[in-house]
């Protein structure tokens, strides 16, 4: 007879194996099954948007509005840059009645992480009427705006109090529309649960309500240890920022000859051609980048990384059902910095959200797809004017 020691180490080499014959087998399994739902999900997707037919934009002129740069302080006196476009004449006018119109609804523009200016909203600037006035602004510590001297105050809900701050600096009560793009999302769901009154309609691209490190590169299922690794290799770059200037004069010549000329070749949109030349995504890139470039300061990128740690570190998932405000939630198919999965979960905890998924881009939606995402943030905005007096008025209560 096998003693009692034995006999519990006998079970427990069965059950290893046994563990492990069955995930030998099981994970290739599970593995094929997730790549056929993602596989049908997406072409789904397709047939989708294949068989919608997109209003076709029309552009304003200019397509992209003039900016007027000035600064504000914020509420513990930092001081603020921030950019309000300049007002376009009405529609047939001649240019030089712009002088004459008076903008009445804010579009406030919340930036991706590292973004400086609104190049990135292209196909907003320039589809929008002369009735919108675009404002955005440099996040605290980085660009033209201050560097508070705790980092602990570089925050997703310091941003949000900046945001509050810039729209009273430029004249507006509240934004008409308020859009974020990536880190700009949960900047704009900070801003919406801690000043609902400044908020009137949401439209959010390629974003998510926090914890961001826990879902990317898993389009599908969560996988153990991807978030940890992740967020080792920014704490990585921290410790070596040089590796990041390293790649920048690698991947430049690759993006300008190869990528960007290829994809706008074949996959191109008409009216980024129009609005910012034959090679955009280079244009984006180049504007992009030069706001992190070692020549602007090194707090750009130092920074730069801080915050992809706080945007794991931020969450405003467990607020989102205190959303009143209507949101159009935009994402990529193939996003693996945000998943779709990720906005499908946003929106199904919040109060007036839609989900309109592109199955052809990937974090930058509205720059790969502008057609498409104009289609929807277009229709959007016309289903919900009529409703911007109601969540006013109800935003105006609860905040009294």
């Amino acid at each position: 007879m096998l003693s009692h020691a034995a006999n519990e180490l006998v079970w427990l080499a069965l059950y290893l194996a046994l563990s492990a014959v069955l995930g030998i087998f099981a994970l290739p399994v599970c593995l094929a099954l997730m790549a056929l739902a993602f596989f049908v999900a997406w072409a789904w997707l397709l047939a989708g948007r294949l068989s919608t037919r997109l209003d076709a934009p029309r552009l304003r002129e200019p397509a992209i509005p003039e900016f007027e740069q000035r600064t504000c302080t914020s509420h513990d006196g930092l001081v603020l840059s921030y950019a309000v476009s300049r007002p376009r004449a009405p529609d047939g006018a001649p240019a030089a009645a712009a002088a004459g119109v008076e903008p009445r609804k804010c579009v406030l523009l919340c930036e991706p992480l590292g973004q400086s200016g609104p190049l990135v909203f292209a196909p907003l600037l320039a589809t929008l009427g002369p009735e919108y006035v675009f404002v955005t602004w440099d996040y605290r510590g980085f660009f033209k705006s201050a560097l508070p001297q705790r980092k602990r105050r570089i925050s997703i809900s310091a941003h949000a109090d900046d945001a509050a701050t810039v729209l009273r600096a430029a004249g507006f009560s509240r934004a008409s529309i308020c859009v974020g793009h990536s880190l700009g999302v949960q900047v704009a769901l900070e801003l919406t649960l801690l000043w609902p009154e400044r908020v009137e309609r949401l439209v959010l691209l390629n974003g998510c309500a926090g914890q961001a490190f826990q879902t990317a590169f898993q389009p599908v299922v969560r996988l153990p240890l991807i978030g940890t690794a992740t967020r080792e290799f920014v704490r990585a770059l921290q410790r070596r920022p040089e590796r990041f200037y390293a790649a920048q004069p690698l991947l430049a010549p690759l993006l300008r000859h190869v990528i960007s000329p290829v994809f706008c070749a074949l996959f191109g949109s008409p009216l980024l051609r129009r609005v910012l030349g034959p090679n955009y995504l280079y244009a984006f890139w180049r504007d992009y980048m030069a706001g992190l470039d070692a020549s602007r300061g090194p707090h750009n990128l130092e920074h730069f990384l801080l915050s992809f740690l706080e945007i794991d570190a931020h969450s405003a998932a467990h607020l989102l059902d205190k959303i009143d405000q209507p949101a159009l939630v935009i994402s990529g198919m193939l996003d693996l910095l945000v998943p779709a999965l990720v906005s499908a979960e946003m929106v199904a905890r919040m109060r007036r959200a839609e989900h309109r998924c592109d199955p052809l881009s990937t974090h930058s939606t509205l720059l790969e797809s502008p057609e498409w995402a104009l289609h929807h943030i277009h229709r959007f905005l016309a289903r919900t004017s009529s409703l911007d007096l109601d969540v006013a008025s109800q935003m105006q209560r609860k905040s009294l």
